[in-house]
């Protein structure tokens, strides 16, 4: 988690919310993600560059559970309601399950819409499931 690896370039004015370790992120719902991972003693990168069928992708959060060394992915789409944001999910979600990295074994997500946000119990509920 300390060392230095390849993290996103875009979009800096968008890491407005702080979290652990001075790192910042691009939302309310991130923050509360990495805060949990860290009360969890679960190490993460954000925003970690990854190239995956020759396109490059920053997961979320790049998660390796401490028990198994197992890694995991948590993806967070937020704007769901949002017709272009849903339609790069589904392009993303793809990418990922080409480089077998599969939505509920090494890859989590989670979603929220305007009328239905993200709660801090939800994230330790899958903190648990997946990461304890």
């Amino acid at each position: 988690m300390e060392a230095d690896y390849p993290k996103s370039k875009s979009y800096p004015e968008a890491l407005t919310h702080p979290t652990v370790g001075g790192i910042m992120v691009r939302s309310k719902s991130e923050s509360m993600i990495a805060i949990a991972l860290a009360e969890n003693n679960i190490p993460f990168r954000y925003e970690n560059l990854l190239s995956i069928d020759n396109i490059t992708i920053a997961a979320d959060f790049t998660i390796l559970h401490p028990i198994t060394n197992k890694i995991y992915y948590w993806e967070h789409f937020g704007l769901l309601d949002n017709e272009t944001y849903l339609e790069n999910f589904a392009a993303k979600i793809k990418a990922y399950a080409k480089s077998n990295i599969i939505l509920g074994d090494n890859l989590i997500a989670t979603f929220e819409t305007s009328e239905n946000p993200l709660s801090y119990n939800t994230i330790s509920n899958i903190i648990e499931q997946y990461l304890i």
